[in-house]
């Protein structure tokens, strides 16, 4: 190489103030290694490793200028207390001019010699790169295709794979929904509890039969029940594809198509029945299974229990059980514009943000009305987030003005459907919350599970499941079940007894408490509770039941038989149930809503009597309803469904036999970026640090390198179709 420099941090260094060189053309910042070893007795050392050293590269700058003036703006180009690199930019006489660059820090402050100046330069990474990336797009449309690229330079280079899926897999496509969720509490933890996170409004109706392709039946008298191929028109958004999933009138079936004739190839799918069909009925495109037979569900990552509530409808339900710490509420410091690319999001100046943006990780997700960012880096001085990107999980721009809530995202939650890789996952309803599927996250419901134990006779410990309470300490769980104060004569119950005598029901274990019950028999009173505690704390509260006494001179429970309370304080009265009027009979109760003014923690069921008659009496709750502290619950929303993509692949080089193995979901048309060079890796949808989605072939500094001359790439992945790699590099030399 002939270098002549051409600058350095922008500032020109040949000009007609300035003639800068090298003291010799050869002189460059060549790299130089150094190597390790271990000593060993009668025996040569071995080696093991090999350090990369840097090296100190002289400038001489002839001033043709002021010499004064010129001498001023060469100390403060070259400062050595400046503590960042800048480019030192040069070309090659000897390759057409081509530019090559080097970063490196002035170490020594300049040496004045009349009118030349010799300074030197640190330089950490010394091997010049061309200024100019040079690219190539490699289209894959299969498993084992194949890019052959020719490396310039005398050094192997380092490239930027930008990978984006373009097609689906072959066997169909899968699609995902994002579902960001942050607690509004800045004092109150979440532990398993249940959480709707569609809100009682995911359209699955609108997802098992899509109104966005669809084609007509073409067949005069319609079409039977069977297998027979049959014609189809009345295309819309381009008609159905080659293969897939349909969905007409109440029918789900499978399909392939050639031309205008569909030829079914299964019939009443996911617990849709065969139907006959009428001439001209439209089939929609199915991105879901009738019966949800598809869906996971993910929590950073990792698939978790979920339960359906009213699928195929327009407000399905989908609850989890949610781990959130306590949120923060921090507000935006700078005018976040519609539309464009930024890089920052400071707060504003306040305790409050101050304490949060020092609490918050150091990369993560944030929410700003109904757009997503995602950053890399903090910064608590300035009380920035850096390296953001906006529009991230498929969220559109918008503009956010100064005080505007900055949420942070704890979770990255994601509702699989359609024809997706993920493992089969048997959901464990152990887990099941207790209140019914049909509660909201503002409404509790507790109908059919109050409770239930495992084969010891242990509570399961789930948010909102009712337990028996040991009296008068709180936060005090009974970990078994047990008889009130140890008697004999005072018991729980778990079925209703309209179907079974109470009396009948002794062993509790692995049982479902549909009913939360007490009797008493012997004369004895109780001060056995039956509790739940809720940590959003509730509002509200509704009641229905039974009621039963053996005969007129029974001794009723006394008073307090229903009370609430906050996570410290003490009893309050919510409501007794009256005496049965009729003997031996179970007798309905109900008890409308109690506005308890306030919120509140713990609901106690406590049936209490003094003595008196040795005859039974039996108090029956069959259902409670509770009013959730509305400030105080997680905050959910979603997404659109997109297509996604499932990147499961190896890219070779199989020139070098270095590859990179890449196990990453990302959305269809959005790019993966893996900068060997930087060692990073992105996903330019999320803007999340992907690191985790990569494994090498090799432990050593370098990931995938291309050496110089030929170098033959190859992408392995089961059902590719379409994708886009462009590979960027910059040819190097010593």
């Amino acid at each position: 190489m002939n270098l002549e420099i051409i600058s350095f941090n922008g500032t020109s260094l040949n000009d007609s103030s300035f003639k800068a060189y090298f003291p010799k053309p050869s002189v460059m910042a060549g790299p130089e290694g150094d190597a390790g070893f271990v000593e060993r007795s009668y025996f040569s050392p071995v080696f093991t490793y090999k350090r990369r050293k840097p090296r100190t590269l002289p400038i001489h700058i002839k001033m043709l200028g002021t010499v004064a003036t010129n001498v001023d703006t060469l100390k403060a180009l070259f400062n050595p207390y400046s503590t960042d690199e800048y480019k030192l930019l040069v070309k090659d006489l000897n390759d057409s001019d081509k530019q090559y660059y080097v970063y490196g820090t002035p170490i020594s402050i300049p040496d004045v010699d009349g009118q030349e100046m010799v300074v030197n330069l640190w330089v950490a990474d010394p091997v010049w790169k061309t200024e100019t990336e040079t690219s190539v797009s490699w289209s894959v449309t299969g498993t084992g295709d194949q890019e052959s690229i020719t490396v310039g330079g005398s050094f192997y280079s380092e490239p930027t794979f930008e990978i984006t899926p373009t097609a689906a897999k072959s066997g169909g496509k899968a699609y995902r929904i994002f579902c960001p969720v942050y607690n509004p509490s800045t004092t109150i933890t979440y532990t398993d509890y249940p959480l709707d996170i569609v809100n009682n409004a995911l359209d699955t109706a609108a997802l098992v039969a899509s109104t966005t392709k669809s084609n007509t039946i073409n067949q005069v008298g319609g079409i039977g029940t069977d297998l027979t191929p049959f014609p189809i028109d009345g295309a819309v958004g381009g008609g159905l594809p080659a293969s897939g999933t349909g969905y007409c009138g109440t029918e789900q079936f499978s399909f392939t198509i050639s031309g205008s004739t569909l030829t079914p190839t299964a019939r009443g799918l996911n617990g849709t029945s065969a139907a006959t069909h009428a001439d001209d009925a439209i089939i929609y495109l199915s991105m879901m299974e009738a019966d949800g037979g598809d869906i996971q569900v993910t929590v950073d990552g990792i698939q978790d229990n979920f339960w359906l509530q009213d699928i195929n409808n327009a407000t399905t339900q989908m609850w989890i059980n949610v781990d959130l710490s306590p949120g923060y509420a921090m507000t935006n410091g700078v005018l976040i514009a519609a539309a464009g690319a930024i890089t920052t999001i400071t707060l504003e100046n306040s305790t409050a943000n101050i304490d949060a943006i020092n609490a918050l990780p150091s990369n993560g997700r944030l929410k700003i009305d109904n757009e997503m960012f995602s950053y890399t880096e903090k910064n608590v001085t300035t009380r920035q987030f850096t390296g953001v990107s906006r529009e991230a999980f498929g969220t559109a721009a918008a503009e956010h003005t100064v005080g505007d809530y900055v949420r942070w995202i704890e979770h990255e939650i994601y509702i699989y459907h359609g024809v997706h890789d993920l493992p089969t996952f048997t959901v464990n309803d152990t887990y099941k919350p207790s209140i019914e599927l049909n509660s909201t996250n503002t409404s509790w419901l507790y109908d059919s599970r109050f409770a239930t134990t495992d084969s010891a006779s242990r509570w399961i410990d789930l948010t909102g499941a009712w337990r028996q309470y040991w009296p008068y300490l709180w936060s005090t769980y009974e970990t078994y079940t047990r008889q009130a104060n140890g008697a004999s004569s005072a018991y729980w119950y778990y079925e209703s007894m309209s179907s079974s005598t109470p009396s009948t029901q002794s062993d509790t274990s692995n049982i479902t408490f549909s009913v939360l019950g007490q009797y008493l028999t012997n004369g004895k009173s109780t001060n056995s509770e039956g509790a739940v505690y809720i940590p959003s704390g509730f509002t509200h509260v509704a009641a229905t039941g039974k009621r039963w006494r053996q005969s007129a001179s029974s001794t009723w429970f006394t008073t307090h038989m229903f009370r609430h309370a906050t996570l410290s304080g003490s009893y309050i009265d919510t409501f007794d149930v009256t005496t049965p009027t009729v003997d031996a009979t179970a007798q309905d109760w109900s008890q409308a809503t109690v506005d308890l003014s306030g919120t509140f923690n713990y609901l106690v069921m406590i049936p209490y009597r003094s003595g008196g008659s040795t005859e039974e009496v039996r108090l029956e709750v069959d259902t409670i309803t509770l009013t959730i502290q509305s400030s105080n619950i997680p905050v959910v929303s979603t997404t659109d469904s997109s297509e996604y993509y499932h990147i499961n692949a190896s890219l070779i080089n199989t020139t070098t036999g270095d590859y990179i193995d890449i196990d990453h979901y990302c959305n269809l048309n959005t790019a993966l970026i893996i900068n060997t060079s930087a060692h990073t890796v992105a996903d330019n949808n999320s803007g999340a640090y992907a690191r985790g989605a990569i494994q090498l072939s090799n432990y050593r500094h370098d990931w995938l390198k291309m050496t110089p001359g030929a170098n033959v790439l190859q992408w392995d992945e089961t059902g590719a179709s379409g994708l886009t790699i462009v590979v960027k590099r910059r040819e190097r030399k010593l």
